[in-house]
């Protein structure tokens, strides 16, 4: 059995009058990275985002693992 970690970097940003939040997603930003590489990503994007907007960000980690041939 073999395992691959996959680390993404999701910004939830709530639009003034909008209901529901807008979810972003740097899929395969960094695989097999750690949380302070995903830290600094969210230092570079943090002064990119909109001031008016609530702003929630998030770290994935997904594990998948699968049979070695």
């Amino acid at each position: 059995m073999k395992a691959h970690l996959e680390t993404s970097f999701g910004v939830m940003i709530q639009v003034p009058g909008e209901k529901n939040p807008v979810k972003q997603t740097m899929n395969n930003g960094i695989q097999g990275g750690g949380e302070n590489e995903i830290l600094g990503l969210m230092d570079v994007f943090g002064p990119l985002l909109p001031k008016d907007h609530e702003i929630t960000s998030v770290v994935e980690t997904e594990k998948t693992e699968y049979a070695a041939d």
